[in-house]
């Protein structure tokens, strides 16, 4: 039989379980109790979003240094900030958020992953020394980043 301690200070065992009582207890266990969202969820997830925003901000330097045509001796930065977003992006996807933070952490990531297509557009354009290609990647990365920018600035998560 199962039973629960009782309140007095003896230390004595009190009165078994109902059936329905040990039920919930069970299902509980077999199914884990409440959603399977990270305790320190809120926490990690601002941490990555502080990270993001500073990645936005090295994106925006790196543009900046390659000027308006292109310096193909940039191309290697903007790989490693197209694996840098690809590292936030794996980040973001093994958090466990609560429901009221799925939809930021969802449009987080398509953002980042929006913004990693771009800058393998820029880093192609620049190693195939193409201005046209050049142009228009950068303007497709500069509208990402700006909503890049926006979410990770929302306050939206816990």
């Amino acid at each position: 039989t199962v039973f629960r301690r009782s309140a007095d200070s003896t230390g004595a065992m009190g009165r078994p379980l109902s059936a329905s009582a040990l039920g919930f207890v069970l299902l509980g266990l077999a199914f884990g109790c409440g959603d399977d969202v990270d305790p320190d969820f809120g926490p990690d997830y601002q941490r990555v979003k502080r990270q993001v925003e500073a990645f936005g901000n090295e994106v925006a330097r790196t543009f900046d240094l390659a000027g308006p045509s292109g310096d193909a001796l940039v191309a290697p930065r903007f790989e490693r900030l197209a694996d840098r977003a690809t590292n936030l992006s794996r980040r973001l996807a093994e958090m466990r958020p609560p429901d009221s933070a799925r939809s930021e952490l969802a449009e987080l990531r398509a953002s980042l992953g929006r913004l990693r297509r771009d800058l393998r557009g820029v880093l192609s354009a620049l190693r195939e020394y193409n201005p046209g290609r050049w142009v228009s990647s950068r303007a497709r990365a500069a509208t990402d980043l700006r909503a890049l920018r926006r979410i990770a600035a929302g306050t939206a998560g816990p």
